[in-house]
């Protein structure tokens, strides 16, 4: 059984992932500016070629850093955090699905970003891991996640991790762009 608790410091209560010895711990505010900074790093790498350089090379750590206090002050969503030696690595952000059509049971992986220089060293695979068993441990029978259309490397990955296409999509609108997502589904309990 695994349970996650905020760590009173950063190498507090944290998991090992045998595979990629890297630990993933539920993040504290301590964090935030690594969380912020992997964020607005891994949207400029992840979609470059799918939204305007304008709107990316316009992201702000300062403001991320706004969001992602409130998040672990507020304690929702969920927010893990892959480390390894003192490097953060990447970040998930989960909870319960917020998708008109879920039922309790279902939760959602509301945001997942890995550093880019960090992409491919196993980090994200970590990450979900321990997503899906806390998400388990929590009664949750599946775990949903939305994917823009384009990012094909996310797509490839999520799929290489249990999640398969549904016949579900939206569209959003991200800096003055208008872009489509799909969502993917996976069987945890």
């Amino acid at each position: 059984m695994i349970t996650l608790h905020k760590p009173a410091r950063h190498h507090e209560d944290s998991l090992i992932d045998p595979p990629t010895q890297c630990h993933v711990r539920t993040a504290c505010i301590d964090d935030v500016p690594d969380v912020a900074s992997i964020h607005v790093r891994s949207w400029r790498a992840a979609y470059v070629s799918i939204l305007p350089a304008e709107y990316l090379n316009g992201l702000s750590v300062a403001r991320r850093t706004e969001v992602w206090t409130r998040v672990v002050k507020q304690g929702k969503p969920n927010l893990i955090l892959a480390v390894k030696g003192s490097s953060a690595l990447g970040f998930a952000a989960w909870g319960a699905s917020r998708d008109a059509d879920a039922t309790q049971s279902v939760a959602e992986v509301e945001a997942c970003y890995v550093d880019p220089d960090h992409w491919r060293t196993g980090a994200g695979r970590a990450l979900f891991q321990v997503l899906k068993r806390a998400a388990e441990e929590q009664r949750f029978q599946r775990v949903t996640v939305w994917v823009l259309e384009e990012n094909y490397p996310a797509r490839r990955f999520y799929e290489a991790h249990g999640f398969r296409h549904e016949d579900r999509k939206r569209q959003l609108t991200i800096g003055g762009q208008s872009v489509e997502e799909h969502r993917y589904v996976c069987d945890i309990g």
